[in-house]
């Protein structure tokens, strides 16, 4: 157990001098044994341990970001303060950050308040296009005209606003067939004129004819994008919208495979995922198990990691243990792990969900930084699906690796998630002594 006013007056002496390792050491030493002694005392298995346990485990590792990241006195701040009032919500009411509220109702006074475009601001076109995609469906034709007159204007005379995919790439999803072969024509000269490259202009406006039917205007055009990976996302948006038109061709054309080699894969699979998007528009199972068999062919680990990624919203499509067997075999390093989470998260299949976990954990402790914190935050309520014993000793010996491995603990830990595990593994008297443990930070650690 830890001593208090020796541990504080120790702290107190390393504010003083922060760069004092054999303090740094000491204090590390003591709290390392504590979290040692709560693990053995979770082994032993008396309920009645285990809210102390736990509290004591999380009131370490957060000692422990102190004393190891920056001697400062205490100070509460956001995070702390959100982690403070999760523990205190009533079950199922997750606490709501103040800030962020106050954040959307400034959103919304700014929405309502819109200025008309500015003439002579060197981005009106950009300022014209959104108001055509926000446009009712009635006004939009003449405003995308208007938009697209403002881009050909400035076509010699290149610049970059900075927050978009590139001119006219929002805008092209409003466009009908004429407004489309136009945007072509003045695209083909922005990039002739110097624009910065790549952008995906040219594969929004080829994505574009596929959605309205122009399948000639689209194969025409996809082998004029410079750039492979933007003929690879076009080729993914060409795939969703010929599937959900009915067309029978397969998934690649042979004359486009070598368009999906190497990362070209991850631009493909993000194309079909723009249009097929969860839950408004699923995918048919015919094209996840094709997209599937792509991404497992796929000789580049990378790119069929990224691309399960990508793919995480499609995991509730297609056969559960087919989706645990290329997570297992196609991801590597931390997109495996990412990838496995994701699958317990989602899938409806209680079996994979558990294997997915245990392949999830395993290959997280495997990885040069476990950053364990980081898995815990997002999903910890997964842990539910494993026994109770083994969903308690997983917890503690992420808790543990978090104090060493690269963990950002108040960042990592202030959403609800762990709150909901705490409580499935003990109840509320746990939370209650998870709260009072952290309160020992800001005692022992503030002024």
């Amino acid at each position: 157990m830890i001593e208090a006013a020796s541990l504080r007056t120790r702290w107190l002496a390393l504010v003083a001098e922060p760069t004092r390792e054999d303090l740094i050491e000491a204090l590390v030493r003591e709290l390392d044994l504590d979290q040692q002694q709560a693990v053995e005392s979770l082994q032993e298995g008396a309920a009645q341990d285990l809210p102390d346990a736990l509290g004591r485990l999380l009131r370490n590792l957060f000692l422990l970001h102190y004393v190891t990241y920056r001697p400062a006195r205490f100070e509460p701040g956001p995070y702390w303060r959100t982690i403070l009032a999760n523990l205190h919500a009533p079950q199922g009411e997750p606490h709501e950050d103040e800030d962020e509220d106050e954040d959307e109702d400034e959103d919304e006074d700014e929405d309502e308040d819109e200025p008309e475009p500015e003439p002579t601001s060197p981005f009106l076109a950009w300022d014209l296009a959104q108001r055509a995609v926000e446009a009712p469906a009635a006004e939009r034709r003449a405003l995308v005209d208007q938009a697209l007159d403002a881009f050909e204007e400035i076509v010699e005379s290149p610049r970059d606003p900075g927050n978009d995919n590139g001119p006219m790439c929002e805008l092209a999803a409003v466009m009908d067939g004429a407004q489309a072969r136009r945007a072509w024509i003045i695209e083909r000269r922005m990039a002739a004129a110097g624009w910065l490259a790549p952008n995906w202009t040219a594969p929004c406006l080829v994505a574009r004819f596929a959605a309205l039917g122009e399948w000639s205007e689209a194969r025409v055009r996809l082998p004029q994008i410079a750039d492979l990976a933007g003929r690879a996302l076009a080729m993914g948006r060409m795939a969703a919208h010929a599937v959900l038109q009915g067309r029978d061709q397969p998934l690649v054309d042979p004359a486009g495979r070598a368009w999906v080699e190497g990362g070209g894969l991850v631009e493909f699979v993000r194309g079909l995922t723009l249009v097929m998007t969860m839950p408004e528009q699923p995918p048919p199972e015919s094209l996840v198990g094709a997209c599937m068999e792509l991404v497992r062919e796929h000789p580049d680990a990378d790119a069929r990691s990224s691309a399960l990624i990508l793919l995480e919203e499609w995991y509730v499509r297609g056969p559960a243990e087919r989706w645990l067997q290329l997570v297992r075999e196609g991801a590597v390093g931390d997109a495996r792990v990412h990838a496995a989470f994701t699958l317990a998260e989602q899938t409806r299949d209680p079996a994979v969900r558990v294997a997915a976990l245990r392949l999830a954990v395993q290959h997280m402790f495997a990885l040069p930084r476990p950053r364990a914190a980081r898995w815990l935050g997002e999903y910890a309520p997964t842990f539910t699906a494993l026994p109770r014993d083994e969903a308690l000793s997983l917890l503690a010996r992420m808790i543990v690796s978090a104090g060493h491995d690269g963990s950002w603990p108040l960042a990592d830990l202030c959403g609800p998630e762990l709150v909901e595990l705490l409580r499935w593994l003990g109840g509320e008297a746990t939370l209650a002594s998870t709260l009072e443990h952290l309160r020992d930070v800001e005692r022992w650690l503030g002024r």
